[in-house]
């Protein structure tokens, strides 16, 4: 009965950890791939462990009380997390609403997202072979927008809002992020919800 003894904490964790990823996934930058591999290999293991145990109640003709309950409880989270993958609960409703949203999608697929909420605070998700999260508040001074993170390492420090091309011409609004004020090339966004800038 190793997993049924198992089995139940085991994933119990697995379903916090899923549930609670949104506050802590880009702490782990790089290794964020690694982990979403652990994350499979624990959900099979414990779909197959959870089948078994089923096996085992089936053939003791429902005898233990607590193997039921255990095997239940372990069920219902793993449809759970079959169900929503991300959580059951998404965490960005709960937070201010956006009012700037701007996107760059590179090679590989790599992205990068800011978003300003309407309570001054900001985030920038960049994803490429991990995620990388960076948040804090922000102010803003005519067309920049000004970080305050605490996070040196990598984070940008300011935006600029580009309204017009070289040539003059009016473009899309986009956004370029920059990590200093001696970078000269920006990182572009392009801004695809806009409520602050008209």
């Amino acid at each position: 009965m190793t997993g049924n003894k198992i089995l139940l904490p085991g994933t119990i964790t697995l379903f916090i950890l899923l549930n609670t990823g949104y506050y802590w996934e880009g702490m782990l930058g790089g290794w964020n791939m690694l982990l979403v591999a652990i994350y499979i290999l624990s959900f099979l293991v414990f779909s197959i462990s959870a089948l078994v145990q089923l096996v085992r109640i089936i053939r003791d003709k429902f005898k233990s009380k607590v193997m039921i309950r255990n095997t239940c409880i372990a069920a219902v989270l793993l449809a759970l997390m079959a169900w929503k993958p991300y959580g059951i609960i998404n965490f960005e409703n709960l937070e201010a609403r956006v009012v700037l949203f701007a996107f760059q999608e590179g090679t590989a697929n790599c992205s990068t997202a800011l978003k300003l909420r309407q309570d001054k605070t900001f985030d920038i998700r960049s994803v490429c072979f991990g995620i990388e999260k960076v948040s804090g508040t922000y102010t803003i001074r005519h067309d920049t927008i000004l970080f305050n993170h605490t996070l040196a390492r990598s984070g940008y420090q300011f935006a600029v809002l580009k309204r017009f091309d070289k040539n003059g011409k009016p473009n899309f609004f986009d956004l370029y992020l920059y990590r200093s004020k001696s970078d000269t090339s920006g990182y572009p966004l392009i801004i695809k919800k806009n409520e602050i800038f008209k």
